[in-house]
């Protein structure tokens, strides 16, 4: 049981880390996201 959670933290760390990163990409200027 405590691995699973363990397991599902991980899994919702990495998920808001991806969203966290998403809306850091998409506030940047498509200029800077191309080069």
């Amino acid at each position: 049981m405590v691995a699973w959670q363990a397991g599902v933290g991980l899994d919702l760390a990495a998920g808001l880390a991806q969203i966290a990163f998403a809306a850091a990409s998409c506030r940047r200027p498509p200029a800077l996201a191309a080069t």
